[in-house]
């Protein structure tokens, strides 16, 4: 049934029935209503809109009465959640009458209900995923797991267009550890080069990773499909403002736990990054194609990839 010309048809009816102006005074056109009901009591109609856009929370009401003095009285209210189903985390209702939107800072990201374009500002993308970095050359077969945790929006700004369609750039932080095997071990020389050599083989108990600390800036598209699924992808700069690497082992006795600061990274780093999410909670895929340490001051650690689960994207 196409709701539109109903809701349209039904205006025009109570116009008519209260002896208005052939031409209706109030014309509405809501997109993909769950449920449309008409109430006539005499003169008196009444039409009752829910599930706007899919929610069921978003209702519009329309109501033309007759007074006690046979003026003419008409009310129109329109109710829309911001975050729907996120009441309990401080998110309130907001009543509309046509108006336009502004930015709204919320928590998750703000979905257009009249289809208007607007922008919003969140926070949003906790993430942990695993993977593996390849190690080039004569080090190729001695990387171990990758190990990747961090917030991809920190602070985000949304442009929603369309149906269901949004635009968003944000900041983020993210941490990422790669591993050794248990038998290899970074070691920087003298000319400060990261090298990776085998551990003595008297020594027990040893692992070796490398860390970098990156802020990150996600540009992604991201496409509504049905009332709780999204499909996002897009790009990630990272600037890789810090580097480390630890060293852990028993000799003898002895536990020996080394930290080393002051490398040579790769300070910019471009990641693919793609996902799918349901509600809250989804999974993400990101490829990193550039080298973690600069040419010259480090074995090519590069093509990293990631599988992992996010909250919040």
């Amino acid at each position: 049934m196409n709701y539109n010309r109903l809701i349209t048809l039904f205006s025009c009816l109570a116009a008519a029935l209260c002896g208005m102006a052939s031409s209706p005074d109030t014309v509405k056109v809501i997109d993909h209503p769950d449920k449309v009901v008409l109430i006539k009591n005499g003169n008196e109609v009444h039409v009752s809109v829910t599930g706007i856009d899919g929610h069921a929370d978003n209702t519009y009401q329309y109501t033309v009465k007759p007074t006690e003095s046979g003026r003419l009285k008409t009310q129109e209210k329109q109710t829309e959640l911001v975050n729907p189903g996120a009441l309990a985390a401080g998110t309130v209702k907001r009543a509309t009458h046509g108006g336009g939107h502004g930015l709204v800072l919320n928590r998750k990201k703000c979905e257009p209900m009249d289809g208007k374009p607007h922008f919003d500002v969140f926070m949003s993308g906790f993430y942990l995923g695993w993977g593996h970095t390849n190690a080039a050359g004569a080090f190729h077969g001695t990387t171990g797991t990758t190990f990747e945790v961090g917030i991809l929006n920190m602070l985000g700004l949304g442009y929603h267009f369309g149906n269901r369609n949004r635009l968003s750039l944000g900041v983020g932080y993210q941490a990422k550890f790669h591993a050794l095997k248990e038998d290899y071990q970074f070691v920087q020389n003298t000319a400060q080069q990261l090298v990776i050599e085998k551990y003595p083989s008297d020594y027990k108990h040893q692992s070796s990773q490398l860390l970098i600390h990156s802020m990150q800036f996600p540009l992604l598209y991201a496409k509504g499909i049905g009332k709780k699924v999204w499909l996002y992808g897009g790009g990630v700069m990272n600037w890789n403002f810090q580097a480390t690497f630890d060293r852990k082992y028993e000799t003898g006795k002895t536990q020996v736990s080394e930290t080393t600061r002051g490398l040579n990274q790769s300070k910019i780093t471009f990641d693919i990054l793609a996902g799918l999410q349901w509600n809250s909670i989804g999974a993400f895929f990101r490829y990193s194609p550039q080298r973690v340490l600069k040419d010259g001051y480090g074995p090519e650690l590069n093509k990293s990839w990631i599988v992992g689960v996010a909250i919040g994207f």
